[in-house]
């Protein structure tokens, strides 16, 4: 008897559905706090840019997303708009070549408060910024292929006429997708705000004429100097260290985690490659002796 095949499940997966509507969700919810900081229709401009590079399936849509809060923040600070900022960018280079007007300001950006230190309001940006990056990766990865083509290595079974694509490369199945998985990215984007919000409210605290005190104070009585050190540098260095230091931690953690997981060859591979890459001096002279020897006297002495 012939056992009875089931039929393949030629349904579409609700995978990249998942992650199109946690990028969406997370681009409105990041729009949130620049409404409150009074940006206007303009806090809807990297919603915008990012559901537009979502929908078109760029790779280079998270970046342009970041460029659009980042040309946010640099036009508020100059008190104009993007619009106004990428037409004096324009204009400032094309100025050798053709003269043109500076424009006339047709938007305002006097109620923009984006300079404004608001631990809530960052706290529910950087999430859903985060969220929306996490998720658009995730989504490119099952769409998309992430890396690009190596046409090199492609060899087509059927021949192919020329100027036809090749065959996408293997992605991520759709099906292997699970709804856990939009939980553990929104409470790790979530919790990695959270500890980023905490980091730099502790930042701001720091005070170099207070954590200093004792090198100022041997500094001028030993040294015969005096030691100034802007609150600023100090912070950097501050937080130059903790990101340091942090990343020494979970290399090690991650490295012993990864050794746990090893198998008795594995093991003994990597062990005998530890071994060659300390003792390769010394087993190099022995075996230049060795066959120096064995070409002399036909023998290993």
């Amino acid at each position: 008897m012939i056992d009875e095949v089931e039929p393949l499940d030629e349904t579409p997966a609700a995978g990249p559905r998942l992650y199109l509507l946690l990028c969406l969700t997370a681009l409105m919810i990041a729009a949130l706090p620049l409404l409150a900081r009074g940006l206007g229709l303009w806090a809807f401009f990297p919603l915008g840019v990012g559901a537009g590079a979502l929908f078109l399936r760029w790779r280079v849509g998270p970046f342009l997303v970041l460029l659009s809060v980042l040309a946010l923040i640099v036009a508020e600070r100059n008190q104009m708009t993007p619009l106004e900022l990428l037409t004096n960018v324009l204009i400032m280079l094309s100025r050798p070549f053709v003269r043109l007007r500076r424009p006339l300001p047709s938007f305002t950006t006097q109620n923009w408060r984006l300079q404004e230190a608001n631990a809530m309001l960052d706290l529910v940006f950087g999430s859903a910024m985060l969220a929306y990056l996490i998720g658009v990766f995730r989504y490119l990865g099952v769409t998309l292929n992430i890396l690009p083509i190596d046409r090199r290595n492609r060899t087509p079974k059927e021949p192919t006429t020329p100027g036809t694509p090749p065959p996408p490369e293997p992605r991520r199945s759709p099906h292997l997708i699970r709804g856990s998985e939009t939980v553990i990215v929104l409470a790790l984007a979530c919790a990695l705000s959270l500890l980023c919000v905490l980091l730099w409210e502790w930042l701001q605290e720091r005070k170099a004429r207070y954590d200093l005190i004792t090198l100022s104070e041997l500094s001028q009585s030993q040294l015969g100097m005096r030691m100034e050190v802007s609150d600023e540098s100090w912070q950097l260095l501050l937080l130059l260290w903790g990101v340091g230091l942090g990343l020494i931690a979970v290399t090690g953690v991650l490295a012993y985690l990864g050794q746990l997981r090893m198998t008795k060859d594995e093991a003994g591979l990597y062990l005998q490659d530890e071994l060659w890459r300390q003792t390769r001096r010394e087993q190099s002279r022995i075996n230049r002796w060795l066959a120096w020897a064995r070409k002399k006297f036909g023998k290993v002495v």
